[in-house]
């Protein structure tokens, strides 16, 4: 995977933003990423869009590969995990999701997050409705 990095700072702390939609908060071991769209695929396959599968797999392998380059603890979804309801997709997420039971990951609910709260709760995400406060952030 190709990887690019560029740090800035903002109120003392060093955002690193990477080429793969992502931004690292080394100090915390936090990766930020939004719009992930899981089920997406599934969602237009089963109206008829061929949409291929593959891309799952391609957003799954680099979200893997950046936990494992920047040695992530911690890891934000800043809205849109999910696209729809339950698909195949999802169950493939929630599958690759085991090979990081000592990561942490943390919600905060886009517009397409609609599944129920005790179902993020079910695969160990913990949500926030609208926001979540960091300092100095």
């Amino acid at each position: 995977m190709n990887l690019a990095t560029e740090d800035i700072s903002i109120h003392d702390e060093i955002l690193t933003l990477t080429n793969q939609r992502a931004l690292v908060w080394k100090r915390k071991s936090t990766l930020v990423v939004s719009d992930l769209h899981i089920g997406k695929t599934a969602h237009f396959r089963k109206a008829g869009i061929a949409i291929p599968s593959a891309i799952l797999n391609k957003d799954l392998e680099r979200l893997k590969f950046l936990i494992e380059f920047f040695e992530i603890q911690s890891t934000v979804i800043v809205g849109d995990l999910f696209h729809a309801g339950k698909n195949k997709d999802i169950e493939v997420f929630q599958d690759w999701m085991q090979q990081f039971i000592s990561v942490n990951f943390e919600l905060i609910k886009g517009n397409h997050d609609r599944l129920s709260n005790a179902f993020y709760h079910s695969l160990g995400i913990k949500i926030f409705p609208d926001y979540k406060d960091v300092l100095p952030f």
